[in-house]
């Protein structure tokens, strides 16, 4: 299949929309934002975590004392 050089161009403009969606959805969110996202408390967030319903390693990793949440899972979560 042939294409013109606007469709080629956009094609790959999709395909570079489509890729920088999902390096944002891999960043990793501070627990602000996963509040505002939510819109839930960050009690409520450290709730969740206690009964392990948002999971290590699956929604939110700690790097030192810092607390980060993969923003993918967090969309994806369903409380």
């Amino acid at each position: 299949m042939k294409y013109s050089d606007k469709e080629l161009i956009s094609l790959i403009i999709k395909q570079i929309e489509e890729i920088n969606k999902e390096k944002e959805d891999d960043k990793l969110i501070s627990e602000n934002q996963v509040s505002e996202l939510l819109n839930v408390s960050k009690v409520t967030l450290n709730k969740w975590r206690s009964k392990d319903i948002l999971k290590k390693n699956i929604h939110y990793i700690k790097i030192g004392r810092s607390l980060r949440y993969k923003k993918r899972a967090i969309i994806n979560f369903d409380s």
